[in-house]
Order: C-alpha cells, then structure tokens, then sequence
C-alpha cells in the first residue's frame, strides 16, 4: 500500500509538472484558439451553405414557374383561351399540365385550376400574350426545409465533405499548435534551467541558438548576463584572494618583528620601531584604500561637488611631490593654463592627481622625467601625467584600472610600488565626475594617463 500510494504520489507529482509547464499551456492555448476558429468558420460556412442552398432553390423554383407561365401562354395563345372553370378539375389539370400545387387564374382573378391554401406563402408569376395579362401563375414557394430527395442527397454530401474537412483542420491546428508550443516552450524551458543554474552560481552554460527573433534576442541577453556574472565572480575571487594576499605580508613583517622583539632576538632600537612604523603605514594605506575603494565601487562614496579651478589644485599637488622626485632622480615638468574651472569635489580630485603622481613616482625608472599638462580646448578641460620607462605591453593596458593589478615587467611590485588601488580609484573618482580616462603609450618610453572633464559654466 505505501509503494502504491508512493508511486501515485509521483504520477500527480509528474502530472502537475507536466501540465504547469510553459510548454503543456502554450499547446493548450494555441490548440483551443485553432479549434475554436476551426469550428467557427466550420459553422459559419455550414450556415452560409444553407442560406445560399435554399435561396439557390427557390431561385431555381422561380425559373421553373416562369417556363411553366410561357408555356401555358402558349396554350393560351393556341385554344385562344382558358378551359372553363365548370369543366372536371382532373381534365383541366390534364390540359394544362398542371400539377395540384399549382393554381392559374384568369385574366379577372378567377380560379381555372388549383386549390388555394391562404395559410401559406403565395407567388404569383403573370401570363402575358401580346404584351397583355391573360392570366395569373400562383405557387407555393419551398420553405427552408429541404423535401426533394435530390437536394437532401446533395446538402448531406455537403455536410459529410465539411465534416471530414473539419476534422483534417482540427488535426492540422493540433499538429501546429504542437510544433509552435515545441518551438517556443523548449527554448523558454532551457533558458529557464540555465537563469536556474546562474542562480545556483553556475556560471560557466550557455545557451546555444541560431534564432533571430525575440527569443533569440533573450537567450544572447542571457548569455551576455551569465557571461558578466561569471566575470564578476572571478574578479570577486580574485580580489578577495589578492586582498588577503596584500594584507597578509605587511602583518607577517609585522608579527616576525614583534616577536624577535619579544624573544629578546632584537632589542627594541629606533631602526626597529622605524620598520615596524613603515609597515603600519603601509598597512593602514592598504586598508583605507581598500574602504575608498569598496565605497566607490557601491556608489557610496561620498562628493561634494562645486566649482573647482584644477591650476593651483595641480600646482598645490607638485609642490608637495618636488621633493619626493627629486630624491628619487627623477624630474618634474609642469605646464598649466589658467583658469580650468570644472565641476567637482576638491578633494577627491586632490585624491585623484595624488594617485596619478604616486603612480609614476613609484614605478618610473631614476633617471627619468614626469610631466604634468593641463590646459582649456573646445569647453573641456585636458590633463596629461605622463612618465618615461618603464612601459607596459600593449595587451595589459586595459587591466591597469583592475583592484590590485601590477604589470610584472613595469617593476610593480610591493617593494617599488604601492597597493595596486590607486589607478583604480583614480578611475572612480573620473567616472564619479563623468571624465574620460585613458592610458597609452607616452613619447617619453612610458605611460600617458589622460583625462577630460568638461569645463564648468557659471
């Protein structure tokens, strides 16, 4: 009984599946509209064909009284009259060729030959002779209901041809419906299990078509969507394994100093405690540029946005760097228009020209040369930081923004180099003033950082 009931249980369970698929709905969406029109236009012909098949009759009814009225002209015509209405009604009919139904009447409406029913519908066709009425032809007209064996044989042969002709449409919409319900529901199922899998975090399926309508449409938007998705989780991943990394080294040099320290290895001499000071700042810019960062990439990073003139910004930002480019061989050029107003936060952009300089103070070859250019062309405002050698292949360009990149052969390494979050933040701090960066090649051997902002208006 339980394996019974177990069993039963599947087969609803099966059932349900089946008919709340977009597949079972879709087919009995389309089969009902295609049998509802099949049978309508079935009915609407079937109704047709009987109003055209009566009014066809009494059509032909028509035509056969108006002969049957020339001929009794004729008689007319040839006995100069009409028999007398005292004569036997069977001898009259006889003469004429009348049947009973049929009811002629003289030139004065007087009854020659026929019974006259008032209760049912009356005709009348005139006899003329010589342009004048010698007589009325009276008939009763066919009512709908078809009595000639002739004619039934022809309407059921009729029905049985739109029968068969209704049930070939039937299969057919069936057979349509079917492979239309296939072509839309498979594709909607498919990409149903994959939106399924991405939500599982199964990046990597694909959804594979050749469609070029809508749905075709979808499935690319989708793959796009699970192509982004993985992406994101790959970069999510490889930050936080390069987060842990970053963080990771300056607190093992911190914690191996601390306990030579505390194992009496190394007395606590002002060169230690220096070392142990450069590690902590080191390890609090990481941190702070990791919090910038994190905000910037969720939008919460906070501005405060007015009118800013960039010359004495830049100007304020060199002075404090002189001294650093200096020690490090390497010299500073310098070439401002003035005003560059623009709209921004003074002190994210401080942020942002801060990075740039850092950036190619730690990575610049000594010696070497930097330069700073920022002038007014056509309502925007142009800044170049560019640096001589080293450079970076052409291919790595676009990834010098990502968290955390360095470029192997450009000496970007912990020891020379900062966090590897400076470039990135500068571009959020761009694109939070909505101005384009680039980066390219410099003329100098290096790079070329670029960015345009639009000139502020008052």
């Amino acid at each position: 009984m339980v394996a019974c009931k177990t069993r039963y249980d599947k087969s609803l369970s099966t059932w349900a599946r089946v008919m709340h698929s977009i597949r079972t709905r879709l087919f009995l969406v389309f089969s009902a509209t295609g049998m509802v029109l099949v049978l309508l236009a079935a009915t609407l012909y079937q109704l047709s064909f009987e109003r055209s098949l009566v009014a066809y009759l009494q059509e032909r009814e028509q035509q056969r009284m108006e002969e049957v009225a020339h001929r009794l002209a004729d008689y007319y015509q040839h006995y100069g009259g009409w028999p007398s209405a005292t004569e036997d009604p069977r001898e009259v009919r006889r003469a004429l060729r009348l049947p009973r139904f049929l009811i002629l009447l003289d030139e004065q409406g007087e009854l020659i030959s026929g019974e006259v029913q008032e209760e049912r519908e009356q005709r009348a066709v005139p006899i003329r002779y010589e342009e004048q009425a010698v007589g009325t032809l009276v008939y009763h007209p066919m009512q709908t209901d078809i009595t000639d064996k002739t004619d039934k044989a022809f309407r059921q042969q009729q029905w049985h041809s739109l029968a068969l002709t209704t049930l070939a449409a039937l299969a057919v919409a069936l057979l349509g419906s079917w492979v239309l319900a296939r072509q839309l529901g498979g594709p909607l199922r498919r990409m149903a299990h994959l939106t399924q899998a991405m939500a599982q975090g199964e990046y990597g399926q694909r959804f594979q078509t050749h469609r070029r309508d809508e749905l075709g449409l979808l499935s690319e938007s989708i793959n796009q969507l699970a192509h982004h998705l993985e992406e994101a989780a790959r970069a999510r991943d490889r930050w936080l394994a390069d987060t842990a990394h970053e963080l990771r080294t300056p607190l093992a040099i911190l914690q191996g100093e601390i306990e030579a320290l505390v194992d009496g290895i190394r007395k606590p001499e002002p060169e230690q405690l220096m070392s142990l000071q450069q590690e902590v700042v080191h390890l609090k810019r990481l941190v702070d540029d990791l919090h910038d960062l994190a905000l910037a990439d969720v939008g919460s990073l906070r501005y405060r946005m007015e009118a800013v003139d960039l010359a004495p910004l830049l100007e304020e930002q060199v002075r404090l760097y002189a001294h650093r480019f200096e020690e490090q061989g390497l010299q500073l050029y310098t070439q401002f228009q003035e005003p560059l107003w623009v709209e921004g936060d003074g002190t994210r952009l401080r942020q942002l020209v801060s990075n740039l300089l850092s950036n190619s103070l730690n990575y610049t070859h000594s010696p070497g040369e930097v330069r700073v250019k920022a002038w007014k062309e056509k309502q925007q405002i142009h800044l170049w930081v560019e640096d001589s050698a080293p450079n970076v292949p052409e291919e790595k360009l676009p990834h010098l923004f990502e968290h955390l990149y360095r470029a192997e052969n450009a000496s970007r390494n912990r020891q020379f180099g900062g966090s590897g979050l400076g470039l990135a933040l500068v571009q959020r701090i761009a694109q939070a003033h909505k101005a384009e960066i680039q980066v390219q090649h410099s003329a100098l051997g290096g790079l070329t950082f670029s960015l345009q902002f639009k000139e502020w208006v008052p």
